[in-house]
């Protein structure tokens, strides 16, 4: 689905747009596979004065989804759910004949039960982003000196990603007589982890651009920084034999694992250049250059 609207008048003009995605799976899974996407985008202009305009972006994207517990690995067990269903019993039904939030046991070869393995309540990774994004240029056509234009630009953008997994150890029950047979799962587990990236921006640039009769003479000035931030955390515990809630505070204690790091980094540079040209036909231009970074020491 998607919205838009656009409109303005002489001394504004904007766009401002919407959409929402829902894509579901094929198959008959309730909470899981599934994906759903919101984003929200604008673009406004504004004449702030006789000299001076503004240009301003701004966006929105929030991102959720649903699966069977996955660590992102090779030979994942819920990657292959279509291998299940070809392989389990086709004479057995899913659940016994006495309850049927009772999953029947399979056999050995597979254990599993598939759709046990596709249960929002036995196991789930969830996932949840964020992403915001801005931007804003304000343009001046300095008055004081014809050919003259100065521009500032700024812009900051976020983003977050977690992800959000358990797992548990379940029976899996005869169909006839509801008698526990095996079990299915790997472990009872809850884990977390949260990524965020953030990043600040800022330009300052004046060009300057003039003709008299055959000569034309140009400049240009910017100067630039640039700061990222970025933060990483993961957090696991496992539980007994009974899984309480899903939050990494519960859990046996001694197996509470936590990883995590941080990361800042900032650039900045200076850039410049003049060129003369005369009749069309001969070009001079000289450039130069000065980058900074957080890696070097000063001096």
């Amino acid at each position: 689905h998607n919205l838009s609207v656009r409109g303005g008048s002489d001394n504004m003009t904007y766009f401002i747009s919407g959409s929402f995605n829902d894509d579901r799976s094929i198959y008959k899974a309730e909470n899981n596979y599934w994906y759903k996407r919101y984003t929200l985008r604008g673009n406004f202009t504004f004449k702030l004065g006789e000299h001076l305009s503004m240009d301003y972006q701004t966006s929105f994207r929030a991102t959720s989804s649903a699966d069977p517990a996955n660590d992102d690995v090779y030979n994942e067990k819920s990657a292959m759910i279509f291998n299940y269903i070809a392989f389990s019993d086709r004479l057995t039904p899913a659940t016994t004949k006495a309850n049927p939030k009772h999953y029947t046991y399979q056999g050995q070869s597979p254990t599993e039960n598939p759709i046990a393995m596709m249960d929002h309540d036995l196991n789930y990774t969830d996932k949840r982003g964020r992403a915001f994004q801005n931007s804003v240029n304000l343009n001046y056509d300095a008055p004081f000196l014809k050919g003259l234009k100065l521009t500032l630009q700024g812009a900051y953008d976020f983003n977050y990603d977690g992800t959000y997994t358990k797992k548990t150890i379940y029976p899996l029950y005869d169909y006839e007589t509801d008698v526990v047979l095996g079990y299915g799962g790997d472990e009872n587990s809850y884990r977390e982890q949260i990524s965020e990236r953030e990043r600040i921006y800022g330009r300052f640039q004046a060009n300057y651009n003039k003709t008299f009769g055959k000569h034309t003479v140009g400049a240009m000035f910017a100067a630039e920084a640039t700061k990222n931030n970025s933060r990483n955390q993961m957090s696991k515990r496992l539980f007994g034999d009974f899984f309480t809630k899903p939050t990494v505070s519960s859990g046996i204690e001694s197996t509470a694992a936590a990883t995590g790091s941080r990361t800042s980094s900032a650039t900045a540079g200076y850039l410049g250049r003049v060129n003369y040209e005369y009749a069309g036909k001969y070009l001079v231009e000289a450039m130069a250059r000065y980058d900074g970074t957080y890696i070097y020491q000063h001096g």
